[in-house]
Parts: structure tokens; sequence; C-alpha cells
């Protein structure tokens, strides 16, 4: 870097003619200036300019220093800017994890636009239920709802979905509707089997917390899997909005225990780095702005969540 410095200097010397102008061009003093290329003479151990009282005329050898100089500064210059060039819009590959069930429904055609909107960048989004090594598997950014371990990632919230227990009006006018969280050991429940403890339902009523032990007649790694059992009358299940919010808005499920919940935080991450890549941050700003006012709650009629604080 050093060296970069006294040599720009020495090329503007020579360009401007003085000292006291290149210093002025550079914004520091012709003293410093006139240092700069001293101590590029000394780093070379050769004279490159002839100083005297009017003028400053290159030495032989500073003629040809000079010629290499002029065209490494401007290779310096066009990398510079070709740098630039590449950050005005994202380009490249991007590869995306995102959820199954909440990236297919509520995010695909997002992904569509913002692949149509950035026609330089090529996506791979890889569909996953499972928490991937982003660093190990090569992926640039991940969605994740629920809580998150210690990784060294970054993590940015964009959204929070409320888990909802819900039942078909079939199922409800089967086995009645339970008005007590412990009163859900008595219905045939639906488990989610990605869950760490799929038989314990915990929520939370302001500053009631309950966790239940549940059973019922099905289990599954997919929550639309859940859905579709529970909308056949099977049981109840217990899902975050974005599972459950279409079929509500049909009518084919209704919530019970409302204002009993617990809250998914959803979370984009990405490898945590000193200058985030433009087509990562234009991927998770764009995610942070579709899922700021939650189009799943839109779905619903924009009910609001029920509330466990």
């Amino acid at each position: 870097m050093t060296q970069l410095i006294e040599t720009e200097a020495f090329v503007t010397v020579v360009e401007v003619g003085s000292f006291v102008a290149a210093g002025e061009r550079l914004g520091i003093s012709s003293s410093y200036a006139s240092k700069l290329v001293a101590r590029l003479e000394d780093r070379l151990g050769v004279r490159l300019l002839h100083r005297t009282t009017r003028k400053l005329t290159l030495t032989e050898v500073g003629k040809v220093y000079r010629e290499v100089c002029v065209e490494a500064l401007g290779l310096i210059s066009q990398v510079a800017d070709d740098v630039l060039a590449l950050q005005a819009a994202p380009r490249g590959s991007l590869r995306v994890t995102l959820p199954t069930q909440l990236g297919l429904r509520w995010l695909s055609s997002w992904v569509a636009d913002f692949a149509l909107a950035n026609p330089q960048l090529t996506l791979d989004v890889v569909y996953l239920d499972r928490a991937v090594d982003l660093i190990g598997e090569g992926f640039d950014v991940a969605l994740r709802g629920g809580v998150l371990p210690d990784s060294g990632l970054v993590a940015r919230r964009v959204a929070t979905a409320s888990r909802l227990v819900v039942g078909s009006p079939a199922y409800l006018a089967r086995a009645g509707a339970p008005t007590t969280p412990e009163q859900l050991a008595e219905h045939a429940c639906l488990l989610y089997s990605n869950n760490t403890n799929p038989a314990k339902w915990t929520m939370s009523a302001g500053e009631e917390r309950r966790t239940i032990d549940v059973a019922g007649p099905m289990r599954a790694n997919n929550g639309e899997a859940l859905v579709r059992a529970a909308v056949r009358g099977a049981g109840l299940a217990y899902l975050p909005e974005f599972h459950v919010a279409e079929a509500i808005a049909r009518g084919d499920l209704v919530t019970v225990l409302d204002g009993w919940t617990t809250h998914v935080p959803i979370h984009v991450l990405y490898p945590s780095g000193r200058h985030l890549p433009l087509k990562v941050r234009a991927f998770v700003d764009g995610v942070a702005a579709h899922l700021a006012d939650p189009p799943w709650r839109r779905a619903m009629g924009d009910q609001p969540p029920p509330s466990s604080e």
C-alpha cells in the first residue's frame, strides 16, 4: 500500500509538473509529495527525477518507470471500476434453502419474481425441513423457523408466526372443542415429528404457560400432511399459521383454545463477513420486505395473531 501511494505521487508530480500542484491534486502538502517521491527513489535505489529550482525532469530510468506505473495505475483503476460494475446489480449464482411448506406456499412466487428482477443472477433453491450446514453444504442463505442454535451465522428475524390449535368442524362436532389446554390430553392429536418433543404441546396465554402430553392416531414430518389429516377429521393439529391459514380461510379448519399459543420466529441466515455480497443482501432485504406483512395472515383476512403475552 505504501509503495502504491508513493507511485501515485510520482506519476502525479510528473503529470502536473511540480510538487505544489501534485500536493493540491492529491490533497497533501507539497513537502509530503516530495517526501513520497524521495522514499520511492530510495526504495528502488535509483533517481527518477532531476530537480532544479525551475522545473522537474525525468531521468532515463524515470521515463521507463513512469510508463510502467501509468499502465499499472490504469489497470488498478479499471479493476476498481469493474468491481463497482459488478456491484451495480446482483449477479452470479445464489444457493438458497427454504422450509418446504413455508417456502413453496408463501415464498415460491416471490422467488420467481426476484429471479425475473435480477436476470444476471442464477438461483439454486433447495426446499428442506432440516437445518442445513450453510458453509459445509455450500449455501449462501437459509430461511428457518423456530429457535436457532448458536451457529456463528448472522440471523435476521424477518417474521413471526403463531402456532394455532385447529380442527375440522366435523371433528369438533364429534369430539367437542377443548376449552382448556389440559383437555387436549383427551383428544386425538396429530403430531409433527420434526419437533423435538412431538407429544408435548407447550402454549402460553399471558403469564400462564402449559405443557400438555398429547397422543393421537398419526404423526408426520410434514405440516401439509397434518393439515390434510385434520381437514379429514382425524384430530386436532397444533401448527404455525403459515401451515393452516388457507384451510382456516376456506372454513375447512377452525381454531380452538384461542389466546393459547407459542410464537415461531422466522429468521434469514447467512455467513458472517465484513463485506456482504450484493446478491445476498438483495435476497435478504427482499425476503424481509415480503414477510414484513405476513401473507399467511392476509390470507386469513388480516386476523391478528393470538397473543401469548
